[in-house]
């Protein structure tokens, strides 16, 4: 073997080996759009058979619970925090229930914390909001790659909304917020998952909608997918606009 031959090889860099998959969820697995709608039908299935009330009462007062939730995301995003307060979750749970009872004058549950996230994991798995042939690509993505979510989602209704699919059972873990105790307003988020989970980002792919959430994940070093499921015409070097593409684009990355 010629030895000038024999250095270059040495000198050439491996190909890309990728090991693990962590996908959004809102976005990349469900239509936040339907999604939305499906809440507005299943609130009132839990709660009317448990509180009473009629079906336009709960999806008022669940409207109004929704928005005091997304406000504190957007405050969240508006200070930029690094890491969210302790007890934040913990809020949530409880405001979401407390706002819904308040509006119908309903007497709380002995346990609001307990009813809230009982309730909310009730709704996620009954949920119907997949966008198309993403429930078939998941097994396929599974036989090669660990699996992970990573949203601003928590994790019990990630678990709860992958049960309903179907395809919980090929996830390693349910990243959320909650666990990662943050939300992806900076580069914090991924640094954390990376962490927790052991995972060399250079052997990792983030699948999700946000070129922003994208940005930060690349600053770790980790490779990026866009999703353009909802019809965004955002410019992206790895970008799907339907589930069957992303096996091939992935295969591109290594």
């Amino acid at each position: 073997m010629d030895r000038n031959n024999s250095s270059l090889l040495i000198l050439t860099p491996p190909d890309t080996v990728l090991s693990t998959l962590f996908l959004d969820d809102g976005g990349v697995l469900n239509n936040n759009r339907i999604r939305g709608r499906e809440w507005k039908r299943l609130v009132p299935a839990y709660f009317i058979p448990r509180y009473g009330g009629t079906e336009k009462q709960w999806a008022q007062a669940n409207g109004l619970a929704a928005q005091k939730i997304m406000n504190r995301i957007k405050e969240s995003y508006n200070l930029m925090q690094q890491q969210l307060p302790a007890g934040y979750h913990q809020q949530e749970d409880y405001e979401w229930l407390v706002t819904m009872f308040e509006y119908l004058r309903l007497e709380l549950p002995q346990d609001v914390e307990a009813e809230s996230q009982h309730a909310r994991a009730w709704i996620c798995e009954r949920v119907n909001s997949a966008y198309p042939g993403i429930k078939d690509i998941i097994p396929l993505l599974a036989e090669r790659y660990a699996l992970y979510t990573a949203s601003n989602e928590v994790s019990f209704e990630l678990l709860a909304y992958l049960k309903g699919m179907g395809i919980a059972h090929h996830f390693t873990e349910f990243y959320g917020s909650d666990l990662i105790g943050a939300l992806k307003t900076s580069p914090f988020y991924y640094q954390q998952l990376a962490e927790l989970t052991a995972v060399n980002p250079s052997e990792a792919v983030i699948i999700d909608d946000n070129p922003q959430n994208l940005k930060y994940a690349k600053e770790v070093g980790f490779h990026t997918i866009l999703s353009r499921q909802d019809g965004q015409n955002y410019q992206y070097p790895y970008a799907f606009e339907h589930g069957h593409q992303l096996p091939r684009l992935i295969e591109e990355l290594s």
